[in-house]
């Protein structure tokens, strides 16, 4: 029994040395693999910070065109409001013939503050 015992302890011993290697060699292997995946996430940042950047530069660009278009049909508007503004028009009912001869119905029609025939 006793020589069981000690063969056992022999065993544990031998295990423990053989093990503690491994053990290391494990570590270490982890170390190394926790270095690479901390690298991997920091390129992988790095690449998507660069494609962030240059997107918000192309939307920029985007907004100062949009911008400027903006301010051109808002030019183009005022034009046409200020010319609506000035602009008078005549209207007027009846056939052909009573514009031969002169004739026809006729009454006022109010334009832009102006009194307009309307025949």
């Amino acid at each position: 029994m006793r020589r069981l015992e000690a063969e056992l302890d022999e065993l544990r011993a031998r295990t423990r040395r053989s093990a503690a290697p491994d053990l290391e060699g494990l570590r270490q292997a982890i170390a190394a693999d926790s270095a690479r995946e901390r690298r991997a996430v920091v390129e992988d940042l790095d690449t998507m910070l660069d494609l962030i950047g240059e997107s918000w530069r192309d939307t920029r660009g985007q907004i100062g065109r949009l911008e400027a278009r903006v301010g051109e049909l808002g030019s183009q508007v005022q034009t046409l409001v200020d010319a609506m503004r000035t602009a008078t028009f005549e209207v007027r009912f009846g056939s052909a013939t009573s514009k031969e001869n002169g004739s026809g119905a006729g009454s006022a029609h109010h334009v832009n503050g102006e009194a307009h025939n309307i025949r």
